[in-house]
């Protein structure tokens, strides 16, 4: 259930046990052009409060602007540092889009560039390096499209290990929360052999 208001929308649960009670799940506000604010919350009583509610900040990119990375002719995004202030955000290959926040890998509606969920928090990627490297190079059939098999590429400066950022099962990169154990999904990072 959505409720819109002047400052932006609440998602909304019903909750048919409680007679149709309704649970204001998370609050998203708007701050200028750019900004989106989301604020967590429930009131049911498995949702560790202490632990998960928090607010949080969003860019929201915009075509165009300054973060925007394109591919090289080769149909790679080259390696950039990551640190805790990088603006960045990508099509990827299969239309999903993806940016740096605050340290954090995010995912983005490809069509809104709302974001969707965290990829990756800050503690795994500040002070390291990221790309996108493209398996096939350009496909001069598709009018510059780029092919399908991309990857995104985690590369730690300090040890030189090079890791890759899976997608889920449904093509998505996000973090799923599972409200039966009351936790995220752990991100899908996997050394490279």
């Amino acid at each position: 259930l959505l409720r819109g208001n002047k400052h932006g929308f609440e998602i909304c649960t019903v909750d048919h046990q409680k007679d149709g009670k309704i649970r204001v799940d998370a609050t998203v506000s708007f701050e200028g052009d750019a900004s989106v604010v989301c604020s967590y919350t429930n009131e049911d009583g498995v949702y560790d409060h202490e632990k998960y509610a928090k607010i949080v900040k969003f860019h929201q990119p915009t075509v165009g602007d300054d973060g925007f990375k394109k591919y090289n002719l080769e149909g790679n995004i080259d390696p950039f540092d990551i640190e805790t202030n990088t603006h960045a955000w990508w099509h990827m290959p299969c239309g999903r889009a993806l940016g740096m926040f605050n340290g954090k890998l995010i995912e983005y509606d490809s069509t809104t560039l709302a974001p969707i969920g965290l990829v990756i928090d800050a503690d795994e990627l500040v002070d390291k390096k990221i790309c996108v490297i493209n398996k096939s190079g350009l496909n001069a059939d598709r009018a510059g499209c780029l092919d399908e098999q991309a990857v995104v590429v985690l590369l730690d400066k300090k040890g030189g290990h090079v890791k890759i950022v899976q997608p889920n099962e449904d093509g998505s990169y996000w973090r799923k929360y599972d409200r039966n154990r009351n936790e995220l999904f752990p991100s899908r990072v996997v050394q490279a052999s």
